[in-house]
């Protein structure tokens, strides 16, 4: 039985990369790219088909940058470069890698550095980029909010909220012990399965093997590895013993002897079952129970007979 729920446990693992996979595997779709130029900075707005959730990376060099999205991919139309002709924006140009899409980004200038002054922002389905022309043109981040306790004269102490990597790390969690519960809800369910076969179903199936029709009755354990089995074979029952190594023909049953015999056995679960001796035990208790019953069936005509003879008058 561990064996067969270390290999069902091992399948269960194996099926579960494919749907790893897929759920990793999930594509995302630009539908629309535009171009928003303002005062200090240019915008680049990437509309999606579904909401965007993938954290995104960023190449820097020389008059461009190269903004890599995970598992994304966009429509034929936009293929094409987009020309801004603006003084500070050249174009925009997306391009694919495997499962990612590659947005580059090329300036006028061919020697602007945008490291630093690249700021992403993501809205539902649309992600902003925006590349700021200068230093100081970049906003500051914001300061950590202060919660009054609404006391006079007490300190207010600043708001606490968790980082992206607390939040992926606990949702990485929480996906694990999703997992690993309905593994064993599974394992459970596979388990109660089995268990139904075994008392229910066996029982009640016929095999045959050649010319033999053969039938498991009943069974009665003795220790974990170590029980008897009631086979029917051709409409003739024998009583089996079973153990890890070896199986032993008990005797042929014909009536509820065998029975009342196994009911009344004394045995250690820790100690081995010799099953011969066991079969020499009931034909002996078998023999002693049918010479019992000729005995009182002798008896009781004997003692009838001696009855109907005092009863007889003497004849005159």
């Amino acid at each position: 039985m561990p064996a067969a729920i270390f290999y069902l446990l091992v399948s269960l693992i194996l099926v579960q990369f494919p749907f790893n996979a897929s759920a990793d595997s999930k594509t995302f779709r630009i539908e629309k790219v535009t171009v928003i130029q303002e005062s200090n900075a240019d915008l680049v707005q990437l509309d999606f088909k579904s909401t965007y959730q993938e954290s995104i990376s960023y190449h820097f060099d020389s008059g461009m940058v190269r903004i890599t999205l995970p598992h994304t991919e966009f429509v034929e139309a936009l293929e094409e470069k987009i020309r801004v002709n603006d003084k500070f924006l050249d174009s925009v140009r997306l391009s694919s890698e495997g499962l990612n899409t590659i947005v580059t980004i090329l300036f006028a200038d061919r020697d602007f550095q945008a490291t630093g002054r690249i700021l992403d922002r993501k809205a539902g389905s649309i992600l902003t980029i925006s590349v700021y022309k200068s230093d100081d043109a970049v906003p500051a981040e914001p300061e950590p909010e202060f919660i009054s306790t609404g006391e006079s004269g007490a300190e207010s102490s600043p708001s606490l909220s968790f980082s992206d990597d607390l939040l992926a790390s606990s949702n990485v969690t929480v996906s694990i012990v999703k997992m690993l519960v309905a593994l064993s809800a599974i394992l459970l369910f596979f388990y109660g399965l089995l268990w139904a076969y075994n008392r229910f179903f066996v029982r009640k199936f016929s095999f045959r093997k050649g010319d033999h029709l053969i039938k498991m009755v009943s069974s009665y354990h003795i220790s974990p590895k170590q029980k008897i089995i009631v086979l029917n074979v051709d409409n003739k029952t024998f009583a089996c013993g079973v153990t890890s190594n070896n199986i032993n023909l008990i005797s042929e049953i014909k009536d509820d002897s065998f029975d009342q015999f196994v009911s009344g056995l004394n045995h250690d679960e820790n100690k081995e079952v010799d099953f011969s001796r066991l079969r020499t035990q009931y034909l002996e208790s078998k023999i002693a129970n049918d010479n019992t019953e000729s005995a009182k069936t002798t008896t009781t005509f004997a003692s009838e007979l001696m009855n109907k003879v005092k009863k007889l008058k003497p004849i005159d």
